[in-house]
């Protein structure tokens, strides 16, 4: 009996020794590595280098010979090969981060639009603003309970993180906890770099200009009443904070929209 995030998730059938069990679709990994996810809880403990690179030896002994058994298509024979070369040599390791993903937090476009008219004795003017091809990477608002580890626990993070084996295709983040922090939200990734593209109404006003007889009387030239609004409205898919500050990254007070109302006059 299926629940209903297996429902939802697709996923393809893998069989070890111990019989069938179920692997995300999108995954690479096999059986073993899967039955690990499920029934394991992931340690702080690294594996010596010497290991890895023993088991990339291993790998593709075993690619080889399953090549020459007729068990292996010699595409995947040549893949699995040069992956194993490039982690006994080295050349694949933890240390193999790169910044050609996604952008930087300074906004690779931006852009403003301001437009007005006035009739009879209204005027109305507005201003946008913008930016896209920009990402912001989350710092302590990966870290659960802060980077203090005693401030609250915010709710997309208890909803999203791993908690049991029944989260391991649903799950989004890493699990809750004070320790084993390198392995869990220490080191940046991709999993917490987010877009930051917005598109926003920063002010609007729309104005009455008044022409009372009595204004000639008080020598009054104009008189104007107003209303406007800032920050008004926002389109973004980053729900963290402001995606036009750089600090959005962190806890910080949250944007608020600002409501006038008032009055002008000359004399």
């Amino acid at each position: 009996m299926l629940n209903k995030e297996e429902k939802l998730m697709e996923y393809r059938i893998e069989k070890d020794t111990m019989g069938e069990v179920k692997v995300p679709k999108e995954k690479y990994w096999g059986a073993q590595t899967q039955r690990s996810f499920q029934n394991f809880e992931i340690g702080i403990e690294k594996m010596p280098e010497e290991v890895i690179k023993a088991f990339g030896v291993l790998k593709k002994a075993a690619a080889i010979t399953n090549n020459k058994l007729g068990k292996l298509d010699d595409e995947k024979t040549q893949v699995i090969s040069q992956v194993c070369d490039e982690i006994i040599d080295g050349k694949l390791d933890g240390n193999d981060a790169t910044r050609d993903l996604g952008y930087t937090d300074v906004p690779e476009y931006t852009a403003g639009f301001s437009a007005g008219f006035s009739w009879g004795n209204f005027d109305f003017s507005m201003q946008w603003t913008g930016a896209w091809n920009v990402d912001r990477m989350l710092s302590e608002f990966r870290q659960p309970l802060g980077d203090t580890q005693n401030k609250g626990l915010l709710l997309y993070q208890y909803e999203n993180t791993w908690r049991s084996s029944e989260d391991t295709f649903t799950a989004k983040f890493p699990r809750i906890t004070k320790s084993h922090s390198d392995n869990n939200f220490n080191k940046g990734s991709d999993l917490y770099l987010m877009n930051a593209s917005y598109l926003r109404l920063k002010n609007v006003e729309i104005g009455y200009n008044f022409d009372f007889p009595f204004m000639k009387k008080l020598k009054l030239t104009n008189c104007r009443m107003y209303v406007n609004g800032y920050n008004l409205l926002t389109f973004t898919n980053f729900k963290w904070g402001d995606p036009e500050s750089r600090q959005s990254d962190r806890p910080n007070y949250p944007l608020t929209r600002v409501f006038n109302i008032g009055s002008k006059v000359g004399f």
